[in-house]
């Protein structure tokens, strides 16, 4: 039997050192992926692990140590902070994420935090042994974008630094002990699509200012003890969700069709719960 003939590929040079040079060239460390999930829950942005890379910049370690003491953190000693647990850096070794969600956190958020001047996504959230005040320093880092603490014992007034951040996209601060109002400051958070503070000990009025954030998509401000009337160009606002249930002091009209997460979209009158069916204003 004659044998079979076998088909050989034979490829350019030009491909194969094409291929080993990209394999040469690929990065090191993490890339963090940019976009920041558009959800109420707290998602980790994707890190990807690569061989080699520098070792995180002094500071950050520092700062990063002092945040573990604060926060009686364990098995932070690793000479590299970027390998730390919840910790999260670029391909430069610049902090970018920190994952500290249900860790049973006790203590309270330091002043180190300004340190962290790379952050981007700061998540404490499901720690009830968190307490304290939010500290003004996070409304010092110029590329947060995300800060959630659901589910904390957090109290005090919220920072008005913070929530004047213009990179400042998800804030999220439901189930807390925060008291005081919202400051007029809010009007420069520019890129504010997500602002969740249910459940906490907020009053005053709804500042008119809110309404022109021009990248709200979602409000949830139920169950605290806001008052006055709700400013007529938020009630106009066509969100996602506006929640304002359960504010006793709280009178005002959402317009049909608000939101999907407004129960259907019907025009409510607000004083302290949603009535549904009644009618509109003269």
């Amino acid at each position: 039997m004659a044998p079979r003939a076998r088909l050989l590929l034979v490829l350019p040079a030009s491909l194969l050192l094409t291929w080993c040079y990209k394999q040469a060239a690929l990065p090191h460390r993490f890339a963090l992926d940019p976009p920041i999930p558009s959800s109420s829950s707290s998602p980790s942005p994707s890190l990807h692990t690569y061989s080699s890379a520098p070792a995180c910049p002094p500071r950050q370690r520092e700062a990063l140590l002092a945040l573990s003491r604060a926060l009686r953190l364990a098995r932070w000693d690793a000479d590299d902070c970027c390998t730390w647990p919840g910790v999260g850096c670029d391909e430069r070794g610049l902090l970018r994420t920190l994952d500290l969600s249900r860790r049973r956190l006790e203590g309270t958020l330091p002043p180190d935090v300004r340190s962290l001047s790379s952050l981007r996504t700061l998540d404490v959230n499901g720690n009830e042994g968190l307490r304290g005040t939010l500290p003004s320093e996070l409304g010092s880092l110029p590329e947060l974008r995300a800060l959630y603490a659901f589910g904390t014992r957090l109290s005090g007034t919220l920072p008005a630094s913070l929530l004047s951040l213009p990179s400042l996209r998800e804030l999220e601060l439901s189930d807390a002990r925060l008291s005081g109002t919202l400051p007029a400051s809010i009007a420069t958070a520019t890129s504010l699509r997500y602002l969740y503070l249910a459940g906490n000990r907020l009053s005053g009025t709804l500042p008119p200012s809110l309404a022109s954030l021009p990248a709200l998509r979602e409000l949830d401000a139920a169950s605290n003890a806001l008052s006055g009337t709700l400013p007529a160009a938020l009630a106009s606002r066509r969100l996602d969700h506006l929640g304002l249930e359960a504010n006793p002091g709280l009178a005002g009209w959402v317009a049909p069709r608000v939101g999907r997460g407004c129960a259907g979209g019907e025009e409510r009158h607000l004083r302290g719960q949603q009535r549904r069916g009644e009618a509109a204003p003269p």
